[in-house]
């Protein structure tokens, strides 16, 4: 949590000027494992939204679960719901288990994004250990960002 309300202040300050020159603003990101109830997932929006450096973002080929923002601790559902065991499975297995080297599983965890950029949307996914740059004409385009949310 404390990393989050540190990241917050500054995710909000590069999203007013990244909109402001039409450059890169996340819309949405979600960092999740495959296998695990779609619900137990991690918002890092904000997170992303901090990394963006002159409407470019690019995150190593190596576990998201290192990054500064994307740490289980900062988990906070988008709901008021309890996720109960389901919901903690992931954060757990990720305690337990990130920095260790276990291709198959880490493999099974993956970053989902949607970002705006030049006036279109556009998604990407990436599996966790596989590095992300954006924009990247190879994403799909959704459309233009007056039509798509």
């Amino acid at each position: 949590e404390k990393q989050a309300n540190i990241m917050r202040p500054i995710a909000a300050s590069k999203r007013r000027r990244e909109t402001e020159c039409n450059g890169l603003v996340i819309m949405k990101a979600t960092y999740y494992r495959q296998s695990t109830d779609p619900s137990a997932s991690l918002n890092v929006t904000d997170q992303l939204q901090f990394y963006v450096q002159n409407s470019s973002l690019v995150l190593p080929a190596s576990s998201k679960s290192l990054l500064l923002g994307f740490s289980p601790m900062n988990y906070q559902p988008e709901s008021n719901r309890s996720y109960g065991n389901k919901g903690n499975a992931i954060f757990s297995w990720i305690l337990n288990h990130a920095g260790k080297d276990e291709p198959t599983d880490r493999e099974a965890f993956m970053l989902s994004v949607r970002y705006k950029f030049k006036g279109d949307v556009f998604e990407t996914s990436v599996r966790d250990n596989d590095s992300l740059h954006i924009p990247n004409k190879k994403d799909l385009n959704l459309g233009p960002s007056n039509l798509v949310s």
